[in-house]
């Protein structure tokens, strides 16, 4: 439920290191400049860039903090080997039966922000594996593996990795071609910067050519933040202390009761436990530690409506507690199991808020949760002081909690109406992107009209892919804003631009794959081709041309910007199937 409390505070919390004198590394730590030379460094990023399209990661609205792959990178392997072993003064033991381990494809990955204190810990399985012998030769050697060398290889990006922590850390700025490694038991080790390209990490067993090299993982976040370390131990004591409280005060549930609800404050803070309880659990097991961002993102909506049947509970514990009148003689209800329900409510509602408030901002700005929260409370307290009896500490609580809900009855409602109306959904996205998109033109902001013909693209399409009779192929010499929708015919279909920066994106309809994509020279933008999406972006004022063919029709979209204007014109070739020529 904090994961994002996490990110960001480890983010404003980082102090500047001192610089590690590259010069003279502290014992133990290898460090080697120019270990990939410039023509590797290029080809292992551009493997990146196009793994990273095709894999479509970056198209997401909040870019994963990691993400994975597999390069081929020949003789890379053993040349970090050989350093290692240099720089300790070792012999290796080479293999006896079937020779070195050959490890031309390593991982890779792209990481973004801060990455908190760590030990490393070797991966389960070796992702390269073509069966189960590397991962049990990892198994018999995990120790080896742990006790050995971690080495990392920059191919770009900015910030530094940190070895060590409190005021004996030392940073290493990231440098395209720098080969890092440090035993694994004497340094913990963290990052910063916006984003980072690298070869690893990868455990190394120092002198032994027998064991390969193996991909790493988070061991144990040893330092982390202390203020999410207090966020969490002060939950996990919260969550103990109500269920020593539902227990104690299990037989005078019914002295703190109302008519309100058959159950009174004891059995509430039982089930507020365990619903509690559960939350975090399908967290800790389905949502933390999520590398797929699908899956991650599903697993955050589900959370999400876990969270949203919990606020029902906690209007329900105030329902209960404004009904119950402690300060009279005759009350016979514990004044500790009152109090303490009152706090948890509280307590309940700040945290519930905080973690709202993230997902309401999707939807809308603050400054409608600035002005509408405060409208909306004020209303509420002064229609309950004026049509009920309600003590005035009740009052406030149940308005306090009127805001929250109605954000989360607005989300609930939007995402209801996508999922019975989504078509209806689609079209009025559609116009409203459309004023935007015009408004833009006319005020002369080439970034938002970048921006809003993208995101007009992606829901055209959308709409596409959902069968839309408007969808057809443009008439010939016919004139079209882009992002435009049209049928590319079985043949293909040819670019071609004046000079100046074009960028094409073909999306195919359901059920269709790209089968190739070819690129004409001096086409230098890059060109990416998955099974429903080929993006062709070629910055630059040279003359571009490509070609896309499939294997049947597909619906397929194309954006452009060629010089100020953007339009596509559309013509029919008897020569050439088809001609996309973009003014």
């Amino acid at each position: 439920m904090a994961a994002g409390t996490e990110h960001s505070v480890a983010a404003a919390t980082h102090e500047a290191k001192q610089p590690l004198d590259i010069s003279r590394p502290p014992a133990g730590i290898l460090i080697v400049d120019n270990f990939l030379d410039e023509a590797e460094i290029s080809d292992a990023l551009t493997q990146l860039d196009r793994l990273e399209q095709e894999r479509g990661d970056q198209q997401t609205a909040t870019c994963p903090a990691k993400r994975q792959f597999l390069i081929n990178v020949p003789a890379v392997a053993d040349r970090l080997r050989s350093e290692i072993d240099a720089s300790l003064g070792l012999v290796p033991i080479e293999a006896t039966e079937g020779g070195a381990p050959q490890q031309e494809w390593l991982p890779a990955r792209v990481m973004h922000g801060p990455t908190a204190e760590h030990r490393d810990e070797p991966q389960s399985a070796a992702p390269w594996a073509q069966s189960l012998d590397a991962t049990r030769q990892l198994d018999a050697n995990k120790e080896a593996y742990r006790g050995g060398y971690i080495a990392i290889v920059y191919l770009g990006g900015d910030g530094a990795l940190v070895l060590g922590s409190g005021p004996a850390a030392r940073e290493v700025p990231v440098v395209p071609g720098r080969l890092v490694a440090w035993p694994n038991t004497d340094f913990v080790h963290s990052a910063v910067g916006h984003e980072r390209r690298l070869l690893g990490p990868l455990a190394v067993v120092p002198g032994d050519r027998t064991a390969p090299l193996w991909l790493t993982v988070i061991a144990s976040a040893v330092g982390g933040s202390p203020i999410f370390k207090g966020i969490m131990c002060a939950i996990i004591a919260w969550l103990i202390a109500q269920l020593t409280m539902g227990i104690v005060f299990l037989d005078d549930d019914s002295k703190c009761s109302s008519n309100a609800a058959p159950f009174g404050l004891a059995i509430w803070n039982l089930t507020s436990f365990c619903w509690k309880a559960f939350i975090m659990a399908y967290f800790v097991i389905f949502l933390k530690g999520t590398e797929d961002e699908r899956k991650a993102r599903f697993h955050r909506q589900v959370t999400f409506y876990l969270l949203v049947i919990h606020w029902v509970w906690i209007i329900l514990g105030l329902v209960i507690t404004i009904n119950i009148d402690i300060s009279g003689s005759h009350s016979s209800c514990p004044s500790g199991l009152y109090w303490f329900t009152v706090l948890s409510i509280a307590a309940l509602y700040v945290n519930m808020s905080l973690m709202m408030v993230p997902v309401a901002l999707e939807y809308t700005k603050w400054q409608a949760l600035a002005i509408g929260g405060p409208i909306v409370g004020a209303c509420a307290v002064v229609a309950l002081a004026l049509a009920t009896e309600v003590p005035w500490f009740g009052v406030i609580l149940v308005a306090a909690s009127t805001f929250p809900t109605l954000v989360i009855l607005n989300l609930v409602a939007i995402d209801v109406r996508k999922f019975i109306f989504y078509k209806a959904y689609l079209l009025e996205e559609i116009e409203k992107l459309e004023h935007k998109l015009a408004k833009a033109k006319q005020e002369d902001e080439p970034g938002s009209v970048d921006e809003y013909s993208r995101k007009l693209a992606d829901r055209r399409a959308e709409l596409a892919s959902l069968g839309n009779s408007s969808t057809r192929a443009p008439r010939e010499g016919e004139v079209v804003e882009a992002a435009s929708v049209g049928i590319i015919p079985p043949g293909g279909v040819e670019v071609e631009a004046p000079p100046g920066r074009l960028g094409l994106r073909f999306e195919t309809g359901t059920g269709h794959q790209v089968i190739s994509v070819s690129a004409s020279s001096p086409l230098a933008g890059r060109v990416s081709v998955g099974d429903r999406l080929v993006s062709i972006r070629a910055p630059g004022r040279e003359f571009y041309c490509g070609s896309l063919r499939t294997g049947s029709d597909i619906v397929a979209e194309f954006r452009a910007t060629a010089g100020t204007k953007r339009v596509l014109t559309f013509a029919r070739d008897s020569k050439r199937q088809s001609l996309l020529q973009a003014h």
